[in-house]
């Protein structure tokens, strides 16, 4: 794979970059913790963990109690080894308008902004545990009846057909 993607990326002139993922997914990017084998195995965040009865295996808990999605906690750990300034809170509060002078020290406030946006899922999630309750595919039926299809415009079967709701 790796040598398919040197390959497509020498035609059209793109510079690959091979950073190694150990312990990416298991330290948590938002407490900032170092990526690098715990003698103890005692990690800032958990990649698997039970709330409320319920295992969760694809999310990842910080140890302040946000949950993001576990690759994307491992993609930006990765990032952040391979171009650490550019995945600091610093640079993503920059890169969001939040501040205007990424030298300056984030307060408490922004902190707590890019903290947001991180734990923000970029998909609609239900908390169903992935079986639709009787309830949300009526919600569901409701919904796709009041889109009206125009002139020369998708179905809107096939527009929600695209758009589904993502069960957890």
């Amino acid at each position: 794979m790796i040598e398919r993607i040197q390959v497509e990326a020498v035609y059209f002139g793109i510079v690959v970059d091979y950073t190694p993922e150990w312990y990416t997914s298991k330290c948590s990017f938002i407490d900032e913790e170092s990526m690098n084998k715990k003698a103890d195995g005692n990690y800032a965040g958990l990649r698997r963990f039970t709330q409320n009865g319920i295992q969760h295996n694809g999310l990842f808990r910080s140890k302040n109690g946000y949950i993001i999605h576990g690759d994307i906690n491992g993609a930006t750990n990765i990032g952040k080894k391979a171009h650490p300034k550019l995945f600091s809170k610093i640079m993503i509060a920059y890169n969001l308008g939040l501040i205007s002078d990424p030298r300056r020290p984030l307060n408490n406030q922004i902190k707590q902004s890019v903290t947001k946006f991180i734990n923000t899922p970029p998909i609609k999630f239900s908390s169903s545990n992935g079986i639709p309750t009787k309830e949300l595919k009526r919600e569901e039926r409701l919904n796709k009846s009041r889109v009206k299809p125009q002139r020369y415009q998708m179905s809107p079967n096939r527009f929600l057909a695209m758009t589904q709701t993502a069960y957890v």
